[in-house]
């Protein structure tokens, strides 16, 4: 996918309540909970205690890239989050030509391994997985999930691609599930983060029909039966960088819904 610049002007569009260590195969999910060996005035051992008890504070976060990526895409978001106090897991899988049944499989024995609830987070096809799982594996513990930027009513940009000789590659073997898109589960509490800073490859491809990110439209991530939503100026590949997000991943996991950004104070 197409680079964007990321907007960090940090304002609250829109929100709606409603009622990197090495990288395992995607067989597998990548355990990201080293921390920076930087020269602090903390020791490191002072530092391994403080973070321990922090994560145990907020928990395990499960990230879940999209399509194109790989899990080292998500190591900044995974950086910020880590620093906010969880243990950070990040699950690699072959986005573009892995099977979606061997990777739904995947992210169930990612989340089972845990053997506590967790949380998880997905970015674009990502998302789209975590709620394939989610319906496919009733049993699975985790109690909130957040997706960025995922086109849950399918996405126009991949039904194109799709439909063209030259580009079926593109969208792999994935294509029915990025055209189709996937319903919410019934028991996890799931936030929708949409970016409206259209600047990526949808615009190339003939627009993404609206407002959007530059590959997916607000319209495409509007889900269901989502606990909350919030629209940020970033692009679609902008949004795993930004701090601002990184920020309301933080507030829905804990909270259950997103924050007013004009009301927030930070030094990110």
């Amino acid at each position: 996918m197409l680079m964007a610049w990321v907007n960090l002007k940090e304002v609250r569009l829109v929100s709606v309540v409603t009622p990197v260590s090495d990288v395992l195969p995607f067989s597998d999910c990548n355990l990201m909970s080293q921390h920076s060996s930087s020269s602090d005035t903390l020791s490191d051992t002072a530092q391994s205690t403080q973070s321990s008890l922090r994560t145990e504070q907020k928990g395990v976060v499960v990230l879940v890239h999209g399509l194109w990526y790989r899990a080292a895409g998500m190591k900044l978001l995974a950086s910020r989050l880590r620093r906010r106090g969880y243990r950070v897991v990040s699950f690699d899988y072959p986005s573009v030509f892995g099977q979606i049944s061997e990777q739904t499989q995947a992210l169930r024995r990612c989340i089972e391994r845990e053997q506590c609830p967790v949380f998880l987070v997905g970015h674009s096809m990502g998302g789209l997985l975590i709620l394939r799982a989610l319906n496919e594996f009733t049993q699975l513990q985790v109690p909130r999930a957040v997706l960025l930027g995922s086109p849950v009513r399918g996405s126009g940009v991949a039904r194109r691609l799709a439909k063209r000789w030259w580009s079926q590659w593109i969208v792999g073997a994935n294509a029915d599930l990025l055209g189709q898109g996937a319903r919410a589960p019934k028991s996890t509490q799931v936030g929708v983060l949409a970016g409206n800073r259209n600047v990526g490859v949808g615009r190339v491809l003939g627009g993404v029909g609206g407002h959007g990110d530059g590959t997916v439209s607000v319209g495409e991530t509007r889900l269901a039966g989502a606990q909350d939503e919030i629209i940020l100026p970033v692009t679609h590949t902008g949004m795993v960088m930004s701090a601002m997000v990184a920020r309301q991943v933080d507030a829905f996991l804990q909270q259950g819904c997103f924050h007013d950004e004009t009301m927030v104070q930070t030094t990110e």
